[in-house]
């Protein structure tokens, strides 16, 4: 599996085959065949332990970040900020993140979940009558959108922050 990632994180779903895969891997094509029917499942599987990997970094390190706004900071950087540069560095590699895929839409979802349980645990939060689940899909897909948008991973660290400033300590008009 580590030979289909970084393949994938190299070259993309489109450009990656079962043979590039195998000869990262050091084995054979019909070696790759008996433990993984076809390329999607093998995307799949390595798109499910990138997820896993990402989310155990992210609850492990909440614990270090005292307020909500540290919490979804440090979840949302970990997240995301490190897979844009490999995406900066690697362009055949942005269609890894294409809701096309089931798997990268099960990824977000879990992303979604993860984000909707921090913002729960927020005793005095306050979201205007909106859910938590919504709030998380808001934080979710508007970092996903800024990978359109960023040249570089600090600034797309600069757009999360900007985020999760207006989502913790939105301004007040006195209306």
């Amino acid at each position: 599996m580590a030979a289909a990632a970084e393949m994938f994180g190299r070259y993309g779903f489109a450009r990656t085959t079962m043979g590039d895969i195998a000869q990262a891997a050091g084995v054979s094509r019909p070696s790759v065949y008996t433990l993984y029917p076809g390329k999607d499942e093998i995307f799949a599987a390595v798109a499910d332990a990138f997820t896993n990997s990402k989310l155990a970094l992210i609850r492990a390190g909440l614990d270090g970040h005292p307020t909500l706004h540290d919490k979804l900071l440090f979840a949302c950087t970990t997240w995301s900020v490190d897979a844009f540069e490999n995406m900066l560095a690697n362009p055949d590699a942005r269609d890894l993140m294409n809701l096309a895929f089931p798997s990268i839409r099960a990824s977000y979802a879990r992303f979604g979940q993860l984000l909707a349980e921090i913002l729960r645990e927020s005793a005095d939060a306050q979201w205007a009558g909106q859910s938590v689940d919504e709030l998380a899909r808001v934080i979710v897909f508007s970092i996903r959108g800024f990978k359109d948008t960023a040249q570089t991973g600090a600034e797309m660290a600069k757009l999360i922050e900007i985020l999760i400033s207006a989502i913790t300590c939105p301004i007040t008009t006195g209306r």
